[in-house]
């Protein structure tokens, strides 16, 4: 929608986080209605990131840059992680639904 104008602000904080404020501004027969929103993320560790999904009974199968299907480099903000469950894991799993 072109009526729809927004304004973004991150605001850092501790442990690798950051507080993210949306302010949305729509117009409707010429009048503006604002909403608001807000929420945090943090980012982790590539070693944090493949601990967590060993920990949770996973097995990691690859790394991809954002958008991409080659390694992560240093510069981007995001990196895809392909886990797969660990068979014990996914048998445990499965004999648990029963």
């Amino acid at each position: 929608n072109d009526s729809v104008f927004c304004v973004w602000q991150n605001t850092p904080e501790d442990d690798n986080k950051v507080k993210i404020d949306l302010d949305f501004f729509e117009e409707e027969n010429g009048v503006y209605y604002r909403s608001s929103e807000s929420f945090s993320e943090r980012a982790y560790t590539d070693d944090e990131i493949k601990k967590m999904l060993t920990d949770a009974g996973f097995e990691v199968e690859a790394v991809y840059g954002d958008l991409t299907l080659e390694s992560p480099k240093a510069d981007e903000q995001r990196a895809i992680y392909v886990a797969r469950m660990k068979k014990s894991r996914n048998k445990e799993f499965n004999e648990s639904k029963g």
